[in-house]
């Protein structure tokens, strides 16, 4: 769960932190989109359980943001 396919957690994270994650999809399959990502993440600032849940299939781009975001926003938090 190191390297999983299609993380975006992974590839936000994975060369800062360890990372281990799972990330899902459905691409229109009976009407339905979604883009989804969780794992463990391992910071420096500690280590958090990280889910994300979207319908922007496709849209790697969006989510490897938000956990960028999402990231320093737990960092910051942890540091007081």
């Amino acid at each position: 769960m190191t390297n999983s396919l299609n993380s975006c957690i992974h590839a936000a994270l994975g060369d800062a932190d360890t990372v281990y994650t799972k990330a899902g999809w459905i691409n229109g399959e009976g009407g339905l989109y979604a883009l989804n990502d969780a794992g463990l993440v391992m910071s420096q600032s500690g280590t958090y359980v990280l889910a994300v849940l979207t319908n922007a299939c496709g849209r790697n781009d969006l989510l490897t943001s938000l956990i960028g975001m999402l990231d320093a926003v737990h960092s910051g938090d942890m540091q007081g």
